[in-house]
């Protein structure tokens, strides 16, 4: 049947449910009049490989292995028998993933060709991420076989009546009831060489599929000469097997694919044969549930709630606004300026910075400056600044599923991916999420271990979340937490890692960097027990529930002062529930230490002035919002270095230096000490001087105390009024299905 006659004997409901869940393959499906319209543009839309693949990666673990059952039974099977084949008890769990694929339009359950058959199409069984073997069964494999190739196989096997044999077709049909007998294909594998066993055995470890490449480095000298020579694919059934590859083609138990010039055609062992081999049954793929996820409840345990991602952001932005922190050839931040903002930071993990500096920038509150190419405060910073503590984490919990920037399934978590990486980390957060909302719909208030939640990621999204990363330093665990076998763990995997893709981390520590860190940091997520990797435990916190779930937030929860404590030894107590505007302009003026508090510094609040500060405004800022009256010392200070600040302003012409002062030109001319060579004294306050740049001026002049600035940064910078715009929140990333159902007349189509 074509796939034409399988949709349109298809029901009106099954049809809704096709164009419900491959919305995104029908988005440009136009509105049709009669059920032929509908199906005839359905197929077009269905059955291309971009489409079919996004509908194989929509199924869960059950689901692949009900396609690859068929896959390995030719495309087509009896319903009724694959149930019986994996057990009674399993009925509901099949049927139930049966619907769903065929809402899928990835199979489609057939009346025409007999009672409850399962056909899935030929384009479909072509993208199944099954192992190569189960694509290519031994007839079918037998039949690409010119016609003397199949007789010299029937010879080498003993067939009975070799002359009896009508066709080719019923040579191979003959073959494959030889080598498909359990007791025959021992009596052919004990008839076989001690070397051609060996091979046996290293393709069987291999998964059941290599390469005549790979094949040969494990022969000797002489047998790998034999494989790679000249049109050898097409002469080794020719004669007596020369070489234990040869032995084992000649009996059918190897059989090549393709093309083998050049030493790179493939060579299976078919599914069918293996599964014998191997003692396999793939029934029993089909035997697998949804693991459970047992809730524990809140008592006796400590949720940790981390809320301190606004006041991080704002003292990045406050260090990008008194600091040089440029961009790389890869267009991000450098690592030194990283490692730098670093120190300041609540969160000490080596991953949190990244996290923090990627969605500032994709929020926009951060940008490289046109001129000067380096980072500073965007005027959206500034308004984000003056928004709600429940506004600010809102807008960063949007960006951060969105952005690319820091991709938790990346070894080096910050770096420039293209959109097939993004796409690839938004579907690792997307589902992750999804088992955390159910998970709390099913126990509301209740903790999960990341185990369990590891366990269902590996079900419902296998394949993201399976094992199967070869560069991953885990080792494979079952469900007893016993090591697995390594070749059985091969041959249970669905899809090859693509070499682009060997630089992931493991599916343990996306995980755990999802759920237990970026979810955690956004204030998503609360954790609780040991901080062991898989062992954490999470649920989703207020927040997490308001942005995930709709739930109604409690107003009070998360509310901010305004308020700080400057004390008299230049330290500044600043609370951690401060609004994020005055976290902003105290981090231009103080560095973090070690204590928790903020030290006010002479060399900071001259890269303030240099900002475009005053003294004047900042001794303001001070007493409107300091605690007690602000400590006099600190007052003399900031008046001091305002008062000092920019008398001296060195510009390149050459290099040349200007004062306010003329006196002040005198005092420097007069200091041999401070080695500025002067060429030239043009005005009373302008001065030629040589030196290696401006910087090194400007370094040698405020080692002796003057507290110059280079010609631009006397310009005077005037900040956008904060309150010019309303601040908008981002909008959030759209990766839901189109309404595709709703724009169709389904009343006359039916």
């Amino acid at each position: 049947m074509t796939y034409l006659e399988l949709l349109q004997n298809l029901p009106i409901d099954r049809l809704r449910g096709i164009v419900r869940r491959r919305a995104r393959a029908l988005a440009t499906l136009t509105k049709c009049t009669n059920k032929l319209d509908l199906c005839t543009k359905m197929v077009k839309l269905l059955f291309v490989s971009r489409s079919i693949t996004e509908a194989i990666s929509e199924t869960n673990l059950l689901q692949i292995r009900i396609l690859v059952y068929i896959v390995t039974n030719g495309g087509i099977v009896d319903k009724e028998k694959m149930i019986a084949d994996a057990g009674e008890p399993h009925r509901e769990h099949i049927e139930s993933a049966l619907d769903d694929l065929q809402d899928l339009a990835l199979l489609f359950e057939s009346s025409e060709l007999g009672n409850n058959v399962l056909v899935c199409p030929d384009s479909v069984l072509d993208k199944i991420p099954a192992p190569e073997p189960y694509k290519n069964l031994l007839s079918p494999s037998l039949g690409k076989y010119p016609t003397d190739v199949v007789e010299y196989i029937a010879k080498s096997l003993d067939i009975e009546s070799l002359e009896g044999l009508r066709s080719k077709s019923h040579a191979v049909s003959e073959i494959a009831h030889h080598l498909l007998d359990l007791s025959r294909l021992r009596t052919v594998v004990d008839s076989l060489s001690l070397d051609a066993n060996k091979v046996l055995e290293f393709v069987i470890s291999n998964s059941g599929v290599t390469s005549l490449y790979e094949l040969g480095g494990h022969l000797d000298v002489r047998y790998r000469n034999q494989l790679y020579s000249y049109d050898w694919g097409k002469r080794w059934a020719q004669g007596r097997p020369r070489n234990p590859v040869e032995e084992l083609l000649g009996k059918g138990i190897l059989v090549l694919l393709g093309s083998v010039g050049w030493g790179y055609g493939e060579i299976i062992i078919p599914g069918d044969v293996l599964n014998l081999l191997v003692g396999r049954d793939t029934a029993s793929w089909l035997r697998v549930v949804e693991p459970p996820a047992i809730p524990r409840s809140p008592e006796g345990l400590t949720p940790r709630l981390y809320d301190s991602l606004p006041r991080d952001v704002a003292y990045l932005m406050g260090y990008l606004s008194r600091m040089e922190a440029v961009r790389t050839n890869k267009g991000i931040i450098h690592r030194t300026a990283l490692k730098a903002v670093a120190k300041g930071m609540t969160e000490k993990s080596e991953t949190y910075p990244a996290l923090v500096y990627a969605v500032a920038r994709e929020a926009e509150l951060i940008d490289i400056t046109e001129r000067l190419e380096r980072y500073d405060v965007t005027s959206t910073g500034l308004k984000w600044l003056e928004q709600p503590l429940s506004v600010q984490q809102l807008s960063l919990a949007t960006i951060w599923f969105g952005q690319d920037v820091f991709a938790e399934d990346f070894k080096d978590s910050l770096a420039t991916f293209n959109g097939y990486y993004g796409a690839r980390t938004r579907l690792y957060r997307d589902g992750l999420i999804k088992i955390l909302i159910d998970l709390e719909a099913a126990n509301p208030g209740c903790f999960h271990s990341l185990r369990d939640i590891k366990a269902k990621a590996a079900f419902r999204c296998w394949d993201r979340f399976m094992d199967d990363n070869p560069n991953s330093q885990e080792s494979e665990v079952d469900d007893k937490g016993e090591g697995t076998n390594s070749t059985e763990g091969a041959h249970n995997r669905f899809r090859q890692v693509p070499e682009e893709e060997l630089n992931v981390a493991g599916v343990s520590q996306i995980v755990y960097r999802i759920c237990a860190e970026s979810l955690v940091w956004l204030g998503l997520v609360e954790t609780a027990g040991p901080s062991a990797k898989l062992d954490t435990y999470v649920r989703l916190s207020d927040l997490g529930k308001t942005h995930f779930m709709g739930v109604p937030r409690n107003d009070t929860v998360g509310s901010t002062v305004d308020k700080f404590v400057v004390q008299p030894n230049l330290e500044i107590y600043a609370p951690p529930n401060l609004a994020a505007a005055h976290l902003y302009r105290l981090f231009k003026i103080s560095d973090p230490s070690p204590s928790g508090m903020l030290t006010l510094t002479k060399e900071n609040l001259r890269r303030a002035l240099d900002k475009g500060e005053s003294s004047e405004s900042l001794i303001k800022f001070l007493k409107d919002h300091s605690a007690t009256v602000l400590p006099q010392n600190v007052e003399y200070l900031i008046s001091e270095v305002g008062g000092r600040h920019g008398h001296i302003r060195v510009g390149k012409a050459g290099i040349y230096l200007q004062v306010t002062d003329p006196m002040l030109l005198k005092e420097l001319m007069a200091q041999k000490k401070l080695g500025i060579h002067y060429k030239e004294q043009l005005t009373e306050t302008v001065a030629l001087v040589t030196g290696d740049s401006v910087e090194s001026i400007l370094k040698l002049l405020r080692a002796a105390g003057y507290l110059p600035v280079t010609s631009r940064q006397g310009e005077t910078h005037q900040e956008e009024p904060v309150n010019s715009k309303q601040y908008v929140l981002p909008k959030p990333y759209q990766y839901k299905n189109p309404d595709i159902e709703n724009r169709i007349n389904w009343k006359a189509i039916s």
